[in-house]
């Protein structure tokens, strides 16, 4: 499934069957050369308390507490499986996630909150802000977001000893006309830039709004073009965007193929 253009495979896991500590598995799944390719696997596991559980691993085999874009996709796939209600409520590892189930796009509403820091210096020349917007995001403002050196300047940034010991995600942001960003994520785990990153975009949207920049609903535009809302509702942090199915698959002994959705 994709969401915004951010991929996932995606596993029923609610008999708890999967090997999720197999690092060498989870990379060879979402190996873009020699498995299924994506930017993250995601399992969808029960919960005690609610509809049910998310966990999120990036292509590394490391888990991660949030991935913004994998959830909403998560719960569409959770719905089509069970044909239930069109508001989920999921345990994740920052806590609880109430989830809209819409036409042709998937709302989430956030519990938790989000830690900010404005106006940071790297190296007392770089001015950045930052956002834990469920996983560490660094926002660097710039009049274009197109620059030669993108992933030299965000690795060297992601790996800098100011983020040790694990490291940020790094985006490029710019404000394109009013309550519209423009951004470009480079996402630790995945160690390249990935076409949507929901997490991303909502950090950029909230430090943009601390910053007197922009006015709640805003736009975000990824690489993908295809856009994410962020907006606040009651105290909580909106993430709303298209969600896709892509195709069913079985994996077997290092080969996969597709099936019929």
């Amino acid at each position: 499934m994709s969401g915004s253009g951010n991929d996932f495979v995606i596993i029923d896991d609610r008999k708890c069957i999967f090997p999720e500590n197999d690092i060498s598995l989870i990379n060879k799944i979402t190996s873009r050369s020699t498995g299924i390719g994506s930017d993250g696997l995601i399992l969808i596991q029960n919960s005690e308390k609610y509809d049910f559980k998310m966990r999120f691993f990036n292509p590394d085999g490391l888990e991660q507490d949030m991935c913004g874009n994998g959830l909403r996709c998560a719960s569409n796939l959770y719905y089509r499986l069970n044909k239930c209600q069109k508001i989920l409520h999921i345990e994740t590892n920052c806590g609880l996630v109430t989830s809209h189930i819409l036409n042709k796009s998937v709302k989430i509403e956030f519990d938790y909150i989000f830690k900010t820091k404005l106006d940071i210096h790297l190296d007392t020349e770089l001015k950045f802000d930052f956002c834990d917007s469920g996983v560490p995001h660094s926002i660097f403002w710039k009049e274009d977001i197109e620059i030669d050196n993108f992933i030299e300047f965000c690795k060297s940034v992601r790996h800098h000893n100011f983020f040790d010991p694990n490291g940020t995600n790094v985006n490029i942001v710019k404000i394109s006309c009013k309550n519209e960003l423009l951004i470009r994520t480079y996402e630790r785990g995945v160690e390249a830039e990935t076409l949507s990153c929901g997490t991303g975009a909502m950090a950029a949207a909230i430090i943009s709004v601390e910053k007197k920049l922009c006015n709640y609903p805003i736009k975000v535009i990824p690489k993908s073009n295809d856009y994410l809302i962020i907006d606040k509702f009651n105290d909580k942090i909106v993430l709303e965007g298209s969600v896709l199915f892509n195709f069913r698959g079985i994996w077997n002994n290092g080969n996969w193929h597709k099936s019929r959705i």
